[in-house]
């Protein structure tokens, strides 16, 4: 580890050297002798996930005429570490146990990384949290890290990189061993680097290239929490059983293939094994029903479609019944039971009528083949929005309607705006130089902006996302909230920015009367703000929300930010105002021009603005695949396929989950199970195809870079 010299004097740092270096070197040798053992182990005893490393803050300040860099670490952890590199020069580790209240020192006190630096010096910035220290090896690995440059006095400009450490072992079945009838594959995965938890949500297991099934995650594996420091690795542990008759006789590779909840990205891990089975085949597969049931969703009717039955694989196809358009055709792995609710069919009006083919099978089978033997289901919308089926060709009749409900008292709706729209999408973001450069544009970091646009223009403002960011000057990114109130023409006043809460969402829309505009963090660190327009309680399917990252996101609902969707509420944000409703004011869409001016002499706390920080995201061609919308288990996508040597008339759709070879009919809208990632493949009359077009679930937003109040703390200090 390379040291910075220092003065004999300053005894603390000493003391710090000696503490590291001695500590490190008997953890280090604890470590690799439980990390020999890695098959099964001892389980016994579970001691659950208690650790987790929740942020890390690294700010700086001005002082004598130089930059000090600082840093607070939060989590539940006791074992802090802490390190600073100057990058080509030296490094430092620092071990620490003390916190309060979650933090390190405390939520009001911070560790001094670096001293007298000056513009242009770049360091890395590392910091974790866990129930052991970690070998220096080891910590410099795993933690979390930021390079940060000093742009001016008391400047800093930071960037997240991306840390992951995937690691596997496949305990079971053994190397080369001879497999026949059920076997049972297990052992564990994990991403070392994870903040918390064991930063892995989703395991597969292959023979050869064939997939054979999803494992179960989440088993208790005390000798890896042991082996690696943390007993937030705990639940690393998978568990598959398959039967060998499904995999030809002969050598084979067994794979077992883990992703990764930090990148999103495969890892895998393998072992060679023979399969020797006799010439018996899988169990026949069995078809014991269908299941169709109707919903309202934005105004019209969506049809969900489960299949039940026990094989290898089974499919659906629905189909229009007045032109026999086929809107989704798909084959889907083994099945045992009922398979998940598929939107089958999405946007229906009352008297449509829909026919719906399904089966299960053990091995693929042509389209004539499946058309002859597939159970045959009809339904029909019905006026009050839900369906009406029966077995066959034929849709039965709908039900007469009732007498219709007493409308409703007109509510005062909150406009939705997208902000990807092609009208402002690439329209700058106004900075001050603390954003990054790729948050240049309100396409691709406006959603804090477009949030508040939206919530102006709820209170009468005249104003949209561009005449927005052109008012604030350069306090639109990061956006300084009491700034942004200024613009709105004294329509709208900035009230409060407070931590989540449902108890405090619920009052802020029903005591309050005030759209909510709430921020959260996904699990890579990236945030995202959407407004949160009605609801109450503490269920977030009861809420609804426009959400600026989708083109189709007005009336939402909140449980496509629900837990397992990988995003943590954090923050919420209100201003006060007159409600347009209430009042007889008309506003035009974008016909006024709000004077640049307004606004920008208004001094904002530092405290309430949004800092922002980049991650590298992936974005797709916004011509071609659009997440339209999403809920908490699917996402509709819009297409529109790019120019080719004639009219497209095929497309060909899989997931970084779901595989799929079978083209269909193209259609504009396509619902399908929710999926990080999403491939389109055109193909149009003569045969030519497209290029790959890839669309991402959650929306590409920016890290954070929180700005607090702060007190330095000594004993960190080095000169």
């Amino acid at each position: 580890m390379l040291r910075r010299s220092m003065p004999l004097g300053v005894i603390v740092v000493l003391l710090l050297s000696i503490i590291t270096s001695s500590f490190l070197t008997t953890h280090s040798s604890l470590t690799q002798a439980a990390a020999s053992k890695t098959g099964v182990a001892d389980q016994s005893q579970d001691t659950g996930i208690n650790s987790t490393h929740h942020e890390s803050r690294i700010w700086a300040i001005a002082k004598n005429g130089k930059t000090t860099i600082l840093q607070r670490v939060c989590g539940t952890g006791p074992k802090y570490q802490l390190a600073t590199e100057y990058i080509g020069h030296w490094t430092e580790i620092y071990p620490r146990t003390d916190a309060a209240n979650g933090c390190s020192p405390s939520p009001t006190l911070a560790w001094i990384m670096a001293v007298d630096a000056d513009p242009g010096n770049t360091y890395r910035i590392f910091s974790a949290s866990y129930e052991t220290f970690l070998p220096e090896k080891d910590f410099l690995q795993r933690a979390q890290r930021s390079v940060c440059t000093v742009v001016s006095l008391g400047q800093l400009r930071c960037n997240r990189e991306t840390v992951t450490v995937p690691k596997a072992y496949i305990d079971a079945p053994g190397s080369n061993q001879t497999l026949k009838g059920t076997v049972t594959v297990r052992g564990w995965a994990a991403d070392l680097a994870a903040t918390s938890g064991t930063g892995v949500d989703k395991v597969q297991v292959y023979a050869g290239n064939k997939l054979l099934g999803n494992a179960s995650y989440g088993q208790t594996r005390e000798d890896v929490a042991r082996a690696y420091g943390d007993s937030r690795f705990t639940k690393s542990g998978y568990i598959f059983q398959f039967d060998t008759r499904t995999v030809p006789n002969g050598a084979t590779t067994l794979r077992v293939q883990y992703r990764s909840k930090l990148t999103n990205q495969w890892s895998s891990v393998t072992k060679s094994v023979s399969i020797n089975n006799s010439s018996d085949g899988p169990p026949p597969a069995s078809h014991t029903d269908t299941k169709l049931t109707g919903a309202i969703e934005n105004g019209k009717t969506t049809i969900f479609l489960q299949v039940c039955g026990e094989g290898q694989k089974y499919r659906f196809r629905s189909e229009r019944v007045v032109d026999k358009a086929i809107l989704w055709d798909q084959t889907y792995g083994a099945v045992d039971g009922c398979s998940s609710k598929y939107r089958a069919v999405i946007g229906a009006k009352p008297g449509e009528q829909f026919r719906f083919y399904s089966t299960v099978m053990n091995t693929s089978m042509s389209d004539n083949q499946f058309l002859q033997t597939a159970h045959r289901h009809a339904c029909v919308v019905n006026p009050t929005g839900d369906i009406k089926c029966q077995n066959g060709n034929t849709p039965p009749p709908p039900t007469e309607p009732g007498n219709p409900p007493s409308p409703s008292p007109a509510k005062c709706a909150v406009p939705h705006f997208w902000q990807q729209d092609p009208a402002w999408r690439n329209h700058p973001l106004r900075s001050n130089g603390a954003c990054s450069a790729y948050c240049g544009t309100i396409g691709t970091c406006g959603c804090t902006l477009t949030s508040a646009a939206m919530v102006f223009r709820y209170y009468g403002a005249n104003i949209n996302p561009p005449q927005l960011s052109d008012c604030m000057g350069q306090l639109a990114c990061p956006f300084y909230w009491g700034t942004g109130g200024a613009c709105s023409g004294g329509k709208a006043s900035f009230a409060s920015k407070e931590s989540f809460s449902w108890a405090g969402l619920d009052r802020k829309l029903n005591r309050e009367r005030r759209p909510v505009i709430l921020g959260m963090s996904y699990r890579n660190g990236n945030t995202h703000w959407i407004v949160v327009t009605g609801g109450n309680g503490s269920n977030p399917a009861n809420y609804t929300i426009n959400d600026p990252g989708y083109k189709g996101g007005a009336s939402m609902r909140l449980n496509a930010y629900g837990p397992g969707s990988g995003w943590q509420l954090r923050e919420m944000a209100t201003y006060t105002g007159q409600r347009l409703c209430d009042t007889t004011q008309q506003v035009t869409q974008t016909t006024e021009t709000i004077d640049p001016l307004v606004g920008t002499a208004t001094k904002v706390p530092d405290n309430v603005a949004e800092q922002t920080e980049v991650r590298d995201t992936i974005t797709a061609p916004l011509d071609q695949v659009l997440v339209y919308h999403t809920t908490d288990l699917t996402m509709t996508l819009e297409l529109t396929p790019p120019k080719l040597e004639s009219e497209a008339s095929e497309m060909l759709i899989w997931t970084d989950s779901i595989s799929n070879t079978t083209w269909q009919p193209y259609t504009s809208y396509v619902a399908m199970p929710a999926s990080e990632k999403v491939y389109v493949r055109f193909r149009d009359q003569k045969g030519k195809t497209s290029e790959d077009a890839v669309a991402i679930r959650n929306p590409a937003v920016p890290l954070p870079e929180s700005v607090d109040a702060y007190n330095v703390f000594l004993p960190l200090l080095r000169r």
